[in-house]
């Protein structure tokens, strides 16, 4: 008989002060959908669900009736599996946390929670990048909580089988994708700033393009700073509402360049996107699958501009993201079949 596997994401979810509305394509909610489906191809009976609260979760497991739940992201009090398990003692409860300690060090209760989980029979961590899975593993170790409860399930990113059109860009204007959420770690003023002195250098017309519908964990002042950086300028800062999965992906194979010079990331869908489209891409160490043609110093405009320099029509380098991607899919897809 075929495992059933559940995800459940919260509506309108608050991970410090990160959220999304019922529905709304994110990060979050995609990672989630593209694991579920990759299972789903892999015979697994599998559902994803949106809940209010901690309260909904009896009602969706019962109507499935899982081997397996996953919750996405910390937001389940540890309490409540107390309860969960005794009305449902033979599922697997997997916590998958898609952060590392930057991001986690926002939320208040991170370490506190993830620490009650891994004491809890039957309730799993698993985090969705190897740094966080290391940087867990030394809270495991120095609190003595068992290291089997530790598990890792990367984020799959299913690769379209496709040929991209290799992109040269000749013109005098550039567009420039710098996309997500406007939070701090995710270093959006000095990737803008890069972009100015990259279009400048060059005598470039530049159209900047950012999301300005989330601004989230203190994104205020960046979003501010953006603002007043492009002002009375000949240059163009060009800002997006969110869109669904598949308008990002129609609207980013338009693009001459995407920008991920973030802090902290523990997979960039985003880049993943970009990538997937046939787009350049400038990201930074921490989105490990990129080449290190295409990774720049996040401290360093000087660095993020070179970096730009290099991955403008290295159609070389393209195809080396392409099929790193592809990689690394199938790694995480290995990883899950294992684990789940």
């Amino acid at each position: 008989m075929a495992k059933r596997v559940l995800f459940v994401l919260k509506q309108r979810l608050n991970y410090g002060t990160y959220s999304y509305r019922a529905g709304f394509s994110s990060g979050l909610f995609n990672s989630a959908q593209f694991a579920a489906d990759m299972l789903t191809d892999n015979g697994f009976v599998t559902k994803l669900v949106e809940v209010i609260d901690n309260n909904d979760i009896d009602r969706e497991v019962t109507l499935f009736k899982p081997d397996t739940v996953i919750i996405e992201a910390l937001w389940v009090i540890p309490d409540k599996f107390n309860e969960l398990q005794a009305l449902h003692p033979t599922v697997k409860w997997i916590v998958r946390v898609h952060s590392e300690a930057p991001f986690m060090a926002q939320e208040g209760i991170a370490i506190d929670w993830i620490s009650h989980y891994a004491a809890k029979d039957n309730v799993f961590v698993a985090m969705n990048s190897l740094e966080g899975f290391r940087e867990i593993t030394t809270v495991y170790r120095v609190k003595a909580l068992p290291l089997a409860k530790l598990l890792y399930l990367p984020t799959f990113y299913p690769v379209p089988d496709r040929h991209f059109i290799h992109k040269r860009f000749r013109g005098r204007t550039i567009d420039i994708a710098c996309m997500g959420a406007i939070r701090p770690l995710k270093n959006t003023l000095l990737q803008a700033m890069a972009a100015l002195r990259f279009a400048d250098s060059r005598n470039l017309d530049l159209v900047f393009h950012i999301n300005d519908t989330r601004v989230e964990s203190g994104g205020d002042p960046v979003l501010k700073n953006l603002l007043a950086l492009f002002d009375s300028t000949p240059y163009q800062l060009v800002r997006h509402p969110w869109m669904s999965h598949q308008d990002f992906l129609d609207f980013i194979v338009d693009m001459d360049l995407g920008m991920q010079v973030s802090f902290s990331e523990t997979f960039s869908i985003i880049a993943a996107d970009t990538v997937a489209m046939g787009t350049p891409i400038v990201g930074s160490p921490s989105i490990t699958w990129l080449t290190s043609l295409s990774q720049a110093d996040p401290f360093t405009v000087d660095d993020i501009e070179d970096a730009m320099d290099s991955v403008i029509n290295n159609f070389r380098n393209t195809s080396a993201n392409h099929r790193n991607l592809v990689d690394s899919a199938r790694d995480a897809e290995k990883a899950w079949l294992a684990t789940i």
